[in-house]
């Protein structure tokens, strides 16, 4: 029996958390240009010394002249262009609800064509939802979506197809169901209409399938 990270869940909440470069088509593209522009810059400044040099003047001059020349040929806004070009990216997904932590992903999820997920709702609302449960031996389904508590729970190959009601809910199943609120420390909220949770998101599923029950 594990518990914390060791569990499978903990697995992927920690992979979740862990820093990983990210390196999109136009991060690539600015570095292999970055490059190149240097090249460039030291073969002109290395010219122009040794021009210079060829026509007398001082080497203290001509390094001076080299140096300037380096300095003033590096485009130093393109960085900045590039953040604020990416932030506007940013602020316009945010406007359809669409969250971005770091802002290179705009320029990638720009350059997508497909995306796959087997999480309906994870890219799209940041919404998790339990819908299938397998507790001692048995399956068992949750209907309903997002973080709603509305719905119920059935088991998946009985004869009974009616949801279950909490007097009939194995100990085995209000155990698993138990464990998932215990070990949690987000809350659900209803705000109108809508419920949203406050923590993870892993975790306020756990606790809308708990709230599950006719």
């Amino acid at each position: 029996m594990t518990t914390a990270n060791a569990t499978e869940v903990g697995q992927i909440s920690q992979s979740m958390e862990d820093r990983v470069s990210l390196s999109t088509p136009l991060t690539r593209k600015f570095e292999k240009f970055s490059h190149t522009l240097l090249y460039v810059i030291l073969t002109l400044a290395t010219f122009t010394f040794v021009v210079g040099l060829g026509q007398g003047e001082s080497w203290i001059k001509m390094f001076e002249a080299a140096v300037a020349l380096a300095v003033s040929a590096i485009p130093e806004g393109l960085p900045a262009v590039v953040t604020i070009t990416l932030a506007i990216g940013v602020n316009r997904m945010a406007k359809r609800h669409a969250i971005v932590r770091k802002l290179p992903a705009v320029e990638a999820l720009g350059s997508a064509t497909v995306i796959c997920s087997d999480k309906t709702g994870t890219l799209t609302e940041n919404q998790m939802t339990v819908q299938e449960i397998y507790a001692g031996g048995q399956h068992y389904r949750a209907s309903g979506g997002g973080y709603s508590p509305k719905g119920n729970i059935t088991t998946v190959d009985g004869n009974d197809p009616n949801p279950l009601v909490v007097e009939e809910f194995p100990p085995v199943l209000m155990d698993c169901l138990l464990a998932g609120v215990l070990c949690n420390d987000s809350q659900l909220k209803q705000t109108g209409a809508d419920w949203v949770v406050v923590g993870d998101p892993t975790e306020g599923a756990l606790i809308t399938v708990a709230e599950k029950r006719v």
